[in-house]
């Protein structure tokens, strides 16, 4: 019994150290960037289908809401520098999860995972000597920038941050014109996967970091 005790104790202290992970339920409508979304039935499931993956593996989701906790102040601190919604930092943990060293495939490096062209676009300093895309709040600096410069083009912060995984010109491909401008818009089920994870990780995540 000594044993069991021991045992039940051990696990009550780890645990008051964690976030506790619970069942996140997509709501029928939500807003997103001061945008007003309204779900349809089928979006809505693709969406909470992603939050159930997101949020599948308790340690996981737990390592990251720490990490989340420690970087993501210097995400806001630059975005409020270009005014961008902090509805867009949990990008972040999309791309790299949140990782400095994180590589892709096609050679993007660092937190907002930035090719080299890229990168110097937005004012980064990428040589032999430093890296900016591994530097939280330089990167997010970065970021900010690449986003603004979208939502200038199409005034609608969710078209914005689908122009950072397709680029601007391919984005217009995937956008409905008569949303630009609006504080109203529908998600179809056909919108885009990208669009899908990005409201799929403020759902997941948001509640569990304010929390901590």
């Amino acid at each position: 019994m000594r044993f069991v005790s021991s045992i039940f104790f051990t696990l009550a202290i780890a645990l008051i150290g964690c976030p506790f992970v619970y069942a996140q339920e997509v709501p029928a409508q939500m807003t997103y960037c001061g945008i007003e979304l309204q779900f349809t039935p089928a979006a809505r499931q693709r969406v909470q289908e992603h939050v159930q993956k997101i949020t599948a593996s308790p340690r996981y989701f737990n390592e990251m809401v720490k990490r989340a906790c420690t970087f993501l102040p210097f995400v806001e601190e630059a975005f409020d520098k270009m005014d961008v919604p902090h509805d867009l930092k949990y990008l972040v943990i999309q791309e790299s999860s949140l990782r400095a060293t994180a590589v892709s495939p096609s050679k993007a490096v660092g937190f907002w995972q930035f090719k080299i062209g890229t990168a110097k676009e937005v004012g980064l300093r990428v040589d032999d000597e430093i890296d900016e895309r591994m530097h939280i709040y330089r990167a997010s600096e970065g970021a900010a920038i690449y986003l603004s410069k979208a939502n200038y083009n199409f005034d609608n912060w969710v078209y914005s941050l689908l122009a950072y995984r397709e680029g601007p010109t391919g984005a217009l491909a995937y956008v409905n014109r008569e949303n630009f401008g609006k504080q109203k818009m529908t998600i179809e089920e056909d919108v885009h996967p990208y669009i899908i994870k990005a409201l799929a990780h403020k759902i997941a995540y948001q509640a569990a970091i304010e929390k901590n």
